[in-house]
């Protein structure tokens, strides 16, 4: 019987050093909700493997999940911003005014 404590035990003391290691992680939250992706995503070509331009979708990825900041290699925002706006119109073939 008393075996059988100390298994229950151990298992609620670990059960609760999880609980705890749990409440201590963050869950990121969205950076913009599925129709601004889908919006800013529109001309890209997901049907098959290899179709889409790398240097625009990854640079359509910074923008909406890094926001106002430098894109590694580019030696300003302000060049930062001008290839974003470049990838907006090579994934929609739309110029756009704004940096959503």
């Amino acid at each position: 019987m008393e075996l059988h404590r100390q298994s229950v035990r151990n298992a609620l003391q670990h059960h609760a050093a999880l609980a705890a290691k749990s409440a201590a992680v963050r869950i990121p939250k969205p950076t913009h909700n599925a129709a601004c992706w889908a919006r800013v995503a529109k001309g890209l070509d997901f049907s098959k493997e290899d179709l889409v331009d790398p240097v625009a979708y990854n640079r359509l990825l910074w923008a909406g999940l890094k926001g106002d900041r430098v894109y590694p290699g580019d030696a300003s925002l302000a060049q930062t911003r001008s290839f974003y706006k470049k990838a907006l119109k090579a994934a929609s073939g739309v110029e756009r005014d704004s940096d959503e």
